[in-house]
């Protein structure tokens, strides 16, 4: 597939109602946002920034920024008007970023981690300064997908594992764990009232 002027293999990507376009990631280092002008696609831009394969994206709930993570070990936050860096946080101290998602406020985001010990961490990070609040400990295989409750409340993360983990926000604690699958957990969604 191609994509402008790099060819790719796209690895994930994120939809955005607000920009009408898909934020996606691909094995030659790059983000790209393709917005869509009604019925056929409008070239987009271009983010660099990543030293390793991009392997996850999210948009913030009001459209206007973005994060990336990857193989790096990097989140790097997107001003998606200007096409600009905000700021990176995390490295390879962090691990390799398996998964990332904005809480419904914005404020904060979380991550799966992979490659550390304790293997296989959540992180949650404050977005604005790329504070970390607190790890989440527990999963025994990478956070493929992670999600926050609709009111911010939990946060759901799927795992190589086999198990999908729900987590409070506020205190870090695994509060339920659902079992049964007999592989690993790629994706998965929280209905609307979070029930």
């Amino acid at each position: 597939m191609t994509s402008g002027a790099f060819s790719l293999r796209i690895l994930c990507a994120a939809l955005s109602a607000s920009l009408f376009g898909i934020f996606h990631t691909s094995t030659d280092l790059q983000a790209a946002l393709q917005q869509s002008g009604g019925q056929k696609p409008v070239q987009g831009r271009v983010f660099e920034g990543h030293s390793n394969q991009v392997d996850t994206v999210a948009f913030s709930p009001d459209g206007s920024r973005a994060l990336s993570g990857g193989q790096d070990g990097f989140l790097i936050l997107w001003d998606l008007k200007t096409g600009h860096e905000v700021h990176r946080f995390g490295g390879k101290q962090a691990g390799l970023i398996t998964g990332v998602a904005f809480s419904p406020d914005g404020r904060s985001a979380v991550s799966g981690l992979s490659g550390q010990q304790p293997c296989c961490a959540l992180i949650l990070w404050e977005v604005d300064s790329g504070r970390v609040i607190r790890r989440l400990e527990g999963h025994q295989g990478f956070a493929s997908q992670v999600l926050f409750s609709p009111d911010g409340r939990l946060i759901v993360s799927a795992s190589a594992d086999k198990t999908i983990r729900i987590w409070n926000v506020d205190t870090g604690v695994e509060i339920r764990r659902l079992v049964g699958h007999e592989g690993l957990v790629k994706a998965l969604a929280v209905s609307k009232d979070g029930r």
